[in-house]
């Protein structure tokens, strides 16, 4: 995501939908050590991924390169989170109830109704195929909701 993706309405409605689904703020975290809200670190996290970030280092490197956006989109008074602060967050994160809370999260957002198209398209990846065995390939089948602009599978 960018700037020019989320105004400052949509950003609000983003993050504040993210802490109706995400009510996991609990006491795993040390009361006085905490700089940032966990919405604020999940909010960063999921713009990164959707950004293509695949991993806890891509998503504080997209953390730094935004860091003007995101101080304004979320008044970050600790500046943005660093790698260290992701890491943890996620260790101390129970990936169950983050599972179950991310799930809830994407079907409100995402209803899929009975006469929404769902496209599908596969592909046999080459080179994939094993020795002897012709019908090997790798196969490779997205689906894509095209009234809600999202794969859901």
């Amino acid at each position: 995501m960018t700037e020019n993706d989320l105004d400052e309405d949509s950003c609000n409605s983003f993050r504040d939908s993210l802490e109706d689904y995400f009510g996991i703020e609990g006491g795993y975290r040390r009361q006085g050590s905490i700089r940032h809200r966990l919405i604020d670190i999940l909010f960063i996290t999921i713009c990164a991924v959707i950004s293509g970030a695949n991993n806890l280092k891509a998503v504080a490197n997209y953390a730094a390169r935004k860091e003007n956006w995101l101080l304004e989109a979320l008044n970050l008074t600790e500046g943005v989170p660093s790698y260290t602060t992701f890491w943890i967050v996620f260790a101390l994160l129970d990936p169950q109830v983050l599972e179950k809370s991310f799930i809830s999260w994407i079907k409100s957002k995402f209803k899929l109704q009975q006469e929404d198209v769902i496209n599908l398209d596969g592909k046999a990846q080459r080179g994939t195929v094993k020795k002897g065995k012709p019908h090997s390939f790798v196969h490779i089948v997205s689906a894509w909701a095209a009234k809600n602009h999202l794969t859901p599978g």
